[in-house]
């Protein structure tokens, strides 16, 4: 209290950068220079946006690539975000004192990146084709960096169950008539691997683009896709994987987790805080199932036939009886395959699928908890307790947590 008995209220010291108590906000433009052509751009902006959404004295800009620093330099921004090919021609704003943060790829030193694991998203393939029996395995690349880092995850992964891919490496020709014209020419060489390759084969696209390509050129090759060759892509482009026939199975990557953490990330270098010492990887968040990875890739030709009644049916309330009694097959050497391949039981195998298929309906849909046990052919009272078993968490835990992952 002061000399005449009022209380005095204390206000807490501003942050380096923050205008102090009771004063104004003051503008600051923010640019976002990221193109706005593909899904996973777009995602990355809308990350950023939801963040300066909570930023009163943010005022943000979206920009493409190809926009003239000059041109950006009119807002005299407070912050830029870009994609690292575009650092050098913004460079001359960082040396002004302008922080920058990268999105997209670890290049832009010395700037801060966020981006996702590279290494992890491969490993995630690698993992899924292990688990649906696959002994044969490839990868459709190109030559970059990332590209390189993906296809070190998928390899890793398969090395340690004692396997090894083969790998196609798109012509750079190729690879940069389809970046600049979106139109890939026939690629006879391609097709002749696809043909060589021993069959059923997994096959990693390193992202969603050459896994509808690789599609198609196994459509025109007559190769069945997913029952020869199931592909699984990445960056979840539903756009790209609904139009490819089969629908591409794809690696979901936080796009809009990846532009948040680069507008937070910002906002603490405009705060001064220091810049982190080392780039900000997010993980990816997993493998979505569609047609063409859903098989199990066995040579038992009846152990074949009951596994694939059992990724059929398994949405119906069905049990190993009625899959023995659709295929002739003896319960015990059903037991007997099914953990020699596959190293679970049958009735562990309709559970993964039942699972599998919740996992991607709490992902992608809002449906209650009811009906998504009910289109994966169990009970409610049953659900939460198969899903407990198969994940270490409950549908609505894990729901919450793929979410937070993938969009903030």
């Amino acid at each position: 209290m002061d000399a005449a008995g009022e209380l005095k209220t204390l206000q807490p010291p501003a942050l380096p950068g923050e205008p102090s108590a009771g004063a104004p906000l003051r503008p600051r433009h923010i640019v976002a220079v990221v193109d706005w052509n593909e899904g996973y751009r777009r995602g990355v902006l809308r990350g950023i946006r939801n963040f300066a959404q909570g930023q009163p004295d943010w005022i943000l800009h979206s920009v493409p690539t190809s926009m003239p620093v000059k041109a950006i330099m009119q807002w005299r921004p407070a912050g830029i975000i870009a994609e690292p090919h575009v650092h050098d021609r913004c460079g001359i704003l960082f040396r002004r004192g302008v922080p920058l943060v990268s999105v997209l790829r670890r290049r832009g030193r010395p700037w801060p990146v966020v981006t996702f694991n590279e290494h992890l998203v491969g490993a995630a393939v690698g993992r899924d084709l292990l688990s649906r029996g696959f002994r044969h395995f490839a990868a459709v690349t190109v030559s970059a960096p990332w590209s390189r880092s993906r296809v070190g995850g998928f390899s890793s992964a398969l090395a340690a169950a004692g396997h090894h891919p083969a790998i196609y490496s798109v012509p750079l020709p190729v690879a940069q008539q389809r970046d600049r014209t979106g139109i890939v020419p026939y690629d006879h060489r391609l097709q002749r691997w696809l043909e060589n390759l021993p069959k059923p084969v997994g096959i990693f696209a390193i992202n969603d683009i050459w896994g509808r390509e690789t599609a198609e050129m196994c459509r025109q090759a007559g190769l069945s896709v997913p029952e020869q060759v199931a592909i699984i892509g990445v960056d979840n482009d539903e756009f790209i994987c609904q139009m490819t026939q089969p629908e591409l199975s794809s690696v979901a990557i936080p796009w809009e987790k990846i532009g948040f953490e680069a507008a937070a990330c910002l906002d603490r270098l405009l705060r001064g805080q220091a810049a982190p010492p080392s780039p900000i990887l997010i993980p990816p968040a997993e493998v979505i199932t569609r047609h063409s990875s859903d098989v199990v890739a066995v040579d038992d030709p009846w152990l074949a036939q009951a596994l694939q009644f059992i990724h059929q049916h398994a949405r119906e309330p069905i049990n190993v009886h009625d899959v023995l009694r659709a295929v002739p097959i003896e319960r015990r050497q059903f037991e007997r395959q099914c953990r020699r391949v596959l190293g679970r039981s049958p009735l562990r195998e309709i559970r993964r699928v039942r699972m599998e298929h919740a996992r991607r309906l709490l992902a992608e849909t809002d449906l209650p908890m009811h009906r998504v046990a009910e289109c994966c052919g169990i009970s409610e009272k049953e659900f939460a307790g198969a899903f407990r078993k198969e994940t270490g968490t409950t549908p609505l835990r894990w729901r919450r947590q793929v979410r937070a992952r993938v969009a903030v």
